[in-house]
């Protein structure tokens, strides 16, 4: 694939208002964070994947005794 391909396959010859506004409509509309660049899978599959994990880290900085 050339640049200007990869390019418009991604949405870079949009201008960048656009890209942000289209990107934040998914979101609020269909709760569509959009795919990955390196799995090719919903990016909400790694938000849930990292929850946990982040809650976690989130209630020890609230309760660790410093």
């Amino acid at each position: 694939m050339d640049k200007l391909a990869i390019e418009q396959a991604l949405g870079f010859n949009v201008p960048l208002y656009k890209q942000y506004l289209h990107w934040m409509g998914q979101i609020l509309l269909h709760g569509n964070f959009g795919k990955s660049l390196w799995s090719n899978l919903p990016v909400m599959n790694d938000v849930r994947a990292a929850w946990p994990v982040t809650l976690e880290l989130g209630t020890m900085e609230l309760f660790w005794p410093r």
